[in-house]
């Protein structure tokens, strides 16, 4: 890049508009649809914690406790409150939590990779 002089000091030349542009869009739209492609093919995969935050978020909005069985003494078997803070979202919706926690989820991570891809294309 060419360097100008203003005020006696070197200063960096901004880049001519839409230089890096269609780059730009590329690698995010590569990141994107690489991260949906992740998405997809675990899709189907089941693991354990989505149950566990969809019991507890139903119990806490029913009985306004931390409870696995109702009756049961209280307590906490959930790893993450925001989680569990998005499940009750679900539950409160009166959609499956399940799900609904899905789609935050792959909202999120699109975000993410949106926010980082503007973060590092960012002209400082």
């Amino acid at each position: 890049m060419k360097r100008l002089l203003n005020e006696g000091r070197a200063v960096r030349e901004a880049p001519a508009p839409g230089r890096y542009g269609r780059l730009a869009l590329s690698l995010v739209g590569l990141c994107l649809l690489l991260y949906l492609m992740q998405a997809v093919f675990f899709l189907g995969s089941r693991w354990d914690d989505p149950y566990i935050f969809a019991r507890y978020a139903a119990h806490l909005w029913k009985y306004g406790d931390f409870l696995w069985n109702a009756g049961e003494p209280r307590i906490e078997g959930f790893s993450s409150w925001l989680w569990l803070a998005v499940y009750i979202i679900g539950v409160r919706l009166m959609a499956d939590p399940v799900v609904f926690a899905r789609l935050v989820g792959l909202a999120a991570g699109a975000a993410l990779v949106v926010s980082f891809a503007c973060e590092m294309l960012r002209d400082r």
